[in-house]
């Protein structure tokens, strides 16, 4: 454990292992903007809840926000921290 917060304030915790646990696999991340009218995915568990998914189109680039729709799924509050 290095650090980490209640979820009363941020709810995280970061965690060192000694190595990736057997039939792990690793987020893959490209720090590069998504076109618009991609296709993007996030998985997330919104207020503690169990795992979600939601498919969104990205409708415009708004320079550091994007709009969207969602195709498939849906959003949910306390997902804020889902990566896209």
């Amino acid at each position: 454990f290095l650090t980490g917060r209640s979820p009363s304030v941020l709810d995280f915790s970061l965690l060192r292992l000694p190595s990736a646990p057997p039939g792990a696999f690793f987020l893959g991340w490209d720090p590069s903007k998504p076109p618009v009218n991609s296709t993007l995915t996030s998985l997330g568990h919104p207020a503690g809840s169990f795992l979600r998914s939601v498919t969104a189109r990205i409708t415009a680039d708004n320079g550091a926000k994007f709009s969207f729709v969602p195709t498939a799924g849906l959003t949910e509050g306390g997902s804020s921290g889902s990566p896209w």
